[in-house]
């Protein structure tokens, strides 16, 4: 009996072949693979959940939902905690912001638990095989959620056995024998350094004229936007755009790229797996004397790993982008700054930069309503189309966040989205056409 462990955000079909087998489990962990899985009739896959009987599945449902709520408030008071000890690099008031960026990630953690005390007991004596296969761009917060999957395969079954295979979008399969091996291969395909790129005009850079920052991520009518704010701001103020990475040609200029990084390095990633095998330690020694792991355990331990390998990590690298922002913007002068509700690291690393400088930004909506991930106390006023009262349980966590919800017109924003785009179809228009009548003319001949 082979299990093949799918954690890969990439699935070769070439390979896939190679892994067919008369006896073999395909789980599918990773999501990303749910689209790119070819399927046979006589291996169907399934999900980690997969060994867990009726009744059993049902109370570990009740319970991850109660769970959800409950580690809500102590994963934000790690960040915060850590926050107040390491100062200066992020102030504590995002921590609730960074928590739900990992949310995903903390409930996967529990669902690999889950998994490791399920399955034994349904395979037991069957001379089980475990691959693990891992591979693809992963994000910062799916990476912590990988690595633990591989402290949990380490603890419960011992690896000593295991096939690790990585796969890449470019190159052929790689069989590694060790865990060591693979978080040396996850760290050199990712992006540790915070980057940012994209010409700024020079009477912004040299902070001769002001300017009025704009972060464009997951923004829907930037066109319409862009009259908005010049509304507001008046319209001798430049808006300087940022966006995310490979997407500064979706927006106008100027407009820059800005990434906190999506890695990890060789020696962090060592790191976070030593945290989480730590972590996860007493609760296997504890199950392994017969004692049922219960959900305090459990939570134990991933807010373990949290706080002592996630959460440094994290205000690590948000650390360096804010001083990276600062080495690169820091003689702009920003007279305005308007940011977008859902939360990126790279939205929170703009909104610490800022806040040191004294500067409160204004979020914009990047659906109808407002969300409310960022405290209140992180921005001077919301944008909405609609009141979030009663349609966002989330509203009522803050009761600041309704306070400074400030409605406007959908009407306004998009007939100003579509004037603009129509400009900018006919400014390219215009401009293709010149290039075109420049290139029917003989050389060195010009009008």
């Amino acid at each position: 009996m082979t299990l093949n462990l799918w954690l890969c955000e990439h699935v070769d079909l070439k390979f896939l072949d190679e892994l067919c087998e008369s006896e073999c489990f395909d789980v599918l962990v990773h999501g990303g693979a749910l689209s790119k899985y070819r399927a046979t009739s006589r291996r169907i896959p399934v999900s980690p959940m997969h060994w867990l009987i009726e009744n059993d599945l049902q109370k570990y449902s009740i319970e991850k939902i109660k769970r959800g709520r409950r580690s809500r408030e102590r994963i934000s008071k790690i960040f915060s905690t850590l926050c107040d000890v390491n100062k200066p690099p992020v102030d504590p008031m995002f921590a609730g912001v960074i928590e739900r960026l990992f949310f995903p990630c903390n409930q996967g953690c529990l669902d690999a638990l889950a998994f490791a005390l399920s399955y034994p007991r349904f395979l037991e004596g069957r001379g089980t095989k475990i691959r693990v296969i891992v591979g693809g761009n992963y994000k910062l917060t799916e990476l912590a959620g990988l690595i633990w999957w591989l402290a949990v395969l380490n603890g419960r079954f011992g690896v000593s056995g295991a096939d690790f295979i990585w796969v890449s979008r470019n190159d052929q399969a790689v069989r590694v024998e060790r865990v060591e091996n693979l978080l040396d291969l996850i760290a050199v395909g990712c992006s540790a350094s915070p980057m940012l790129d994209g010409l700024i005009p020079e009477t912004i850079l040299q902070g001769k004229q002001a300017a009025c920052l704009s972060w464009v991520g997951a923004l829907r009518y930037e066109n319409g936007w862009s009259a908005e704010i010049r509304r507001r701001s008046g319209d001798h103020l430049d808006i300087l755009r940022i966006a995310e990475r490979n997407c500064r040609h979706y927006h106008e200029s100027p407009c820059i790229e800005f990434s906190v990084g999506n890695g990890i390095s060789q020696e962090a990633a060592h790191r976070l797996f030593k945290s989480a095998c730590t972590a996860l330690s007493l609760a296997f020694k504890e199950s392994s004397n017969g004692e049922r792991l219960t959900f305090d355990d459990k939570d134990f331990a991933i807010d373990k790993y949290f706080s002592t390998g996630v959460a440094p990590l994290v205000l690590e690298q948000l650390g360096q982008a804010v001083d990276r922002l600062e080495r690169d913007l820091g003689f702009i002068n920003v007279a305005d700054f308007y940011s977008v509700t859902a939360p990126f690291f790279e939205s929170i690393a703009l909104h610490e930069w800022a806040r040191k400088r004294n500067i409160s930004p204004r979020l914009l909506p990047h659906s109808w309503t407002s969300s409310h991930e960022f405290s209140s106390a992180c921005y001077r006023s919301s944008l909405t189309f609609v009141r979030s009262d009663f349609i966002m349980p989330s509203a009522h966590d803050d009761p600041g966040s309704l306070m400074k919800e400030e409605v406007i017109s959908l009407e306004a924003v998009f007939s100003q989205n579509v004037l603009n785009s129509r400009r900018k179809k006919l400014e390219f228009g215009r401009r293709y056409r010149q290039f075109k009548l420049l290139l029917s003319l003989p050389l060195g001949q010009s009008r």
